[in-house]
């Protein structure tokens, strides 16, 4: 009697509620825990598509919905396209941008901090085609322009043409203007804590 009743009840219930083939198919099987070994495989319109090791583990419950719409294709293209500019700071202008000219270029006022040191293998280590506002102060600082090594004149290899502020107190420390070519200097600042005076400048000797 409980055989009977079983199959009637079964084959009403699969009458009313019938289940295809393309419900439901299981062609080979989905390695869900990352072991390995094959559990479910979606052949059809899937849901869900690992091409290669699967990136994505549910470990509780699921937080994101699958209505038959591909969510999250992972097809195997690269990791991190930038086809145009990279919006790093999300302020609506391009901090990183990759086009194929220049691995990195930044066209704002950046603020850039390396813990590490700075390896450049290339074949040019910095180069500087223009002028080079080291201050972001809107005036060149720095200007290389084939003749000599470093100039800020376009005369000599070195040329300081104003005043240096070293100790950044806002006087000069060291002024060269060309007047005395020839002469060494050997400037001397002494210390007022000391009981000396500051203006005291240190002696000048011909070579």
């Amino acid at each position: 009697y409980l055989i009977g009743w079983c199959s009637q009840y079964l084959i009403g219930w699969c009458s009313r509620y019938p289940i295809g083939w393309s419900d439901i198919s299981l062609d080979g099987a989905a390695d869900i825990q990352m072991d390995g070994a094959a559990n479910i495989s979606l052949d059809g319109a899937a849901d869900i598509s690992l091409d290669g090791a699967a990136d994505i583990s549910l470990d509780g419950a699921a937080d994101i919905p699958m209505d038959g719409a591909a969510d999250f294709p992972l097809d195997g293209a690269a990791d991190i396209s930038l086809d145009g500019a990279a919006d790093i700071s999300m302020d609506g202008a391009a901090d990183i941008s990759l086009d194929g000219a220049a691995d990195i270029t930044l066209d704002g006022a950046a603020d850039i901090s390396m813990d590490a040191d700075i390896s450049l293998d290339g074949a040019a280590d910095i180069s500087l085609d223009g002028a080079a506002d080291i201050p972001l102060d809107g005036a060149a600082d720095i200007t290389l322009d084939g003749a000599a090594d470093i100039s800020l004149d376009g005369g000599a290899d070195i040329s300081l043409v104003g005043a240096a502020d070293i100790s950044m107190d806002g006087a000069a420390d060291i002024s060269l203007d060309g007047a005395a070519i020839g002469l060494q200097y050997r400037v001397r600042r002494h210390n007022p804590e000391r009981g000396c005076n500051t203006e005291t400048w240190g002696e000048t000797s011909q070579y």
